[in-house]
């Protein structure tokens, strides 16, 4: 956002505030992709003091799928959802760091799948080729859960876009399960995901 601002020619002090000309901006693209209203009364602040909206989860699922595929944003915003998915693409470790889960995913799958961990075990995903958008919210706000139940998802409706050889199949496989150890490094347990 600071970088947007020198771009932009505004002076990125306080860009944090939602009353900046950055914020305000942002907000808008927000409530045109996500298509609910952004406002002052479902408005909080995230872990790195910006702001943040409430929206319902199907809202949000639909600006997910809007963002893969471009379906329903204007010709500008379309563009920019495929420039931006093209970016992430190209690296991936700049939106979560390396060794994240929502990193290794899109190191693999590039284009086909966009990830992102949220605050508070939100997780979501658009998968373009689907033309779906995925959300998931685990609700101890854990990581560990919201990437196996995501990686459930990825595996039952990503399976045309994603699983293109048993490679890919095998590398969704390493996280559809995740070993738990005690404090002696014994593996006491096994968390797993189980679709019904």
């Amino acid at each position: 956002m600071v970088c947007l601002s020198c771009d932009q020619g505004i002076d990125p002090t306080g860009y944090v505030d939602p009353e900046h000309e950055i914020q305000k901006r942002v907000t808008a693209s927000l409530e045109q992709v996500i298509g609910v209203p952004h406002r002052a009364e479902n408005r909080g602040m995230d872990g790195c003091s910006l702001p943040t909206y409430a929206v319902p989860y199907r809202a949000l699922a639909q600006g997910l799928a809007r963002f893969g595929t471009g379906d329903g944003l204007s010709d500008a915003y379309a563009e920019g959802a495929a420039r931006l998915r093209r970016a992430v693409a190209a690296h991936p470790y700049m939106v979560a760091g390396t060794g994240r889960y929502d990193t290794a995913i899109m190191e693999r799958f590039g284009e086909r799948a966009f990830v992102k961990m949220g605050a508070e075990g939100i997780m979501v995903a658009a998968l373009p080729e689907e033309g779906l958008g995925i959300v998931v919210k685990a609700e101890d706000g854990g990581a560990r859960a919201a990437e196996l139940a995501l990686t459930a998802l990825l595996k039952r409706f990503g399976q045309k876009s994603l699983c293109h050889s048993g490679e890919d199949e095998a590398f969704l496989d390493r996280w559809s399960a995740r070993k738990q150890l005690n404090w002696r490094g014994r593996e006491v347990g096994t968390l797993r995901s189980v679709i019904r």
